[in-house]
């Protein structure tokens, strides 16, 4: 993210209520554990609404595990 996000946004949500799905914040990085998928998963859904009632202003991008190894072995070459 731009800038670290507002750990308020955790706080508004029961992860529990999201199992086995999880989520760890890390400064500006927000990490999914989400194993049925991306297309399924609930949390991230939440969490952009939680964000957005937050910090409307917040902004975000994602890249699933695979697209970081691949851009790794790119700056690599």
């Amino acid at each position: 993210m731009a800038e670290e996000p507002p750990k308020a946004i955790l706080d508004a949500l029961d992860l529990r209520s999201f199992l086995p799905e999880e989520c760890v914040l890390i400064g500006r990085e927000l990490y999914l554990h989400l194993p049925n998928g991306m297309g399924r998963a609930r949390l991230p859904t939440a969490l952009e609404k939680a964000g957005r009632r937050i910090d409307p202003s917040g902004v975000g991008t994602s890249r699933n595990w695979n697209t970081v190894l691949e851009l790794l072995a790119l700056a690599d070459r």
